[in-house]
């Protein structure tokens, strides 16, 4: 019979990183899990026993001191040795910066989800995992526990670093997500008074920052992007429909007719009149 403890984790706020759950089970031969989908990453650490471990085509036998690592929303199977069946901890976390963090420390590389500890990693991951589980059983964790587990998961993450891996590289991923983020919410909230300043308050950005940020992945200022994503897209309505202009410049964000007029024949050399009877 399996011996399992299972505590629920659930942020209250937003971070890079944001643990799920995590647990500790001794499982009984055979038993297995899958294959399906889960809804956020697992990052197993076998203490004792064996087993295997199939994801993506490939299948991975697992032993003391392997982590492997469990992707969210694709099928993955694993199971317990007949003869020698694992024990393990779990960490389930999700986050903004979470795949490409793992990304960054290996884990997608020709699709291997496996990592191999040293004796030295084992036991201190081994320390890390049981320090998270309650003394008391306990369904749930208080903020200041959580803030505790939060950073155990971080000094885990550290020690599946490779030493030869710059810093900068898992930056790259972090960063480059973030920009994602804000591209996206500029595309579903063009049509809305959106500024600089309410989008570092909706980030929690210095304006500086923003600022680099458009220009790195922009090559302009954040005014001038959101400036030429509203004006493409009140050109793309201009030749596609028959609104007035005046309801176009609403529609695309620009409280004042008489700016979008003048900003639209800046950028695209022609008014709006002269580019629908053109199409």
């Amino acid at each position: 019979m399996s011996e399992i403890q299972v505590v629920q984790s659930r942020a209250k706020n937003q971070y890079d990183l944001a643990i799920y759950q995590f647990g500790h089970e001794k499982c009984p031969a055979t038993q297995s899990f899958g294959p399906f989908k889960r809804d956020c990453f697992l990052l197993h650490f076998i203490v004792a026993g064996r087993g295997l471990y199939r994801v993506r085509g490939k299948e991975f036998p697992l032993s003391p001191g392997d982590c492997f690592l469990v992707i969210p929303d694709e099928d993955t199977y694993y199971e317990a040795d007949p003869n020698d069946p694992y024990e393990f901890y779990w960490i389930g976390f999700r986050g903004v910066n979470a795949k490409s963090l793992l990304e960054g420390l290996g884990f997608y590389e020709n699709d291997n989800f496996v990592y191999h500890t040293s004796e030295q990693e084992y036991e201190i991951l081994h320390r890390y995992m049981r320090s998270m589980m309650p003394i008391e059983p306990c369904n749930e964790v208080d903020e200041k526990t959580y803030t505790y587990n939060l950073g155990c998961l971080y000094m885990i993450l550290s020690l599946l670093m490779p030493r030869n891996k710059m810093v900068y590289g898992v930056v790259a991923h972090v960063e480059k997500s973030i920009w994602s983020e804000v591209s996206e919410f500029i595309a579903f909230n063009y049509n809305s008074p959106i500024t600089i300043e309410s989008i570092a308050r909706k980030f929690n950005f210095h304006r500086t920052t923003l600022y680099k940020l458009f220009r790195r992945y922009a090559g302009t200022s954040p005014r001038e992007y959101i400036l030429n994503y509203r004006l493409e897209k009140a050109l793309h309505l201009v030749k596609t429909t028959s609104y007035s202009y005046k309801s176009i410049s609403l529609e695309c964000g620009f409280s004042d007719p008489t700016y979008f007029y003048k900003a639209f024949k800046k950028k695209f050399k022609r008014t709006p009149q002269q580019i629908r009877e053109l199409n």
